[in-house]
């Protein structure tokens, strides 16, 4: 489906120079006046694809679709975003560590258990 945000501005009555919240609640409120027993001029389907697709371009760019941007800042910040490689989480073994590590996991636990096991005895013998 090829985005046309101003069948989504029109089906929700707002000016693409809007607030997140202005759009959030015209949005919903379209949504409730969606019933199947209703003639629409767009389905609820796709006029949810939309919103959610001009909520990810707001996220991006700072402003909706349709909108000029402003200070010419949020262009060129786009364009060095979407060349910078993105960034993950990747775990990296530790050569030969990996039964090391599971055995300090084990001595720190076990050394914890009898440390509160001997705070416990402790805390029944003063009682």
């Amino acid at each position: 489906m090829t985005s046309d945000f101003t069948s989504l501005y029109a089906s929700l009555g707002v000016d693409p120079d809007c607030d997140v919240e202005t759009l959030k609640r015209l949005f919903r409120r379209r949504i409730a006046e969606l019933h199947p027993d209703r003639g629409a001029s767009l389905s609820e389907e796709e006029l949810m694809l939309l919103y959610l697709e001009a909520l990810r371009f707001h996220r991006r760019h700072g402003r909706f679709p349709g909108t000029r941007a402003r200070g010419g800042n949020t262009i060129r910040l786009a364009a060095v975003e979407a060349r910078m490689p993105r960034q993950e989480l990747v775990a990296v073994p530790i050569p030969g560590g990996d039964g090391a590590s599971r055995q300090q996991v084990v001595a720190v636990t076990l050394l914890t258990l009898l440390g509160l096991l001997l705070l416990g005895f402790g805390i029944w013998a003063v009682g």
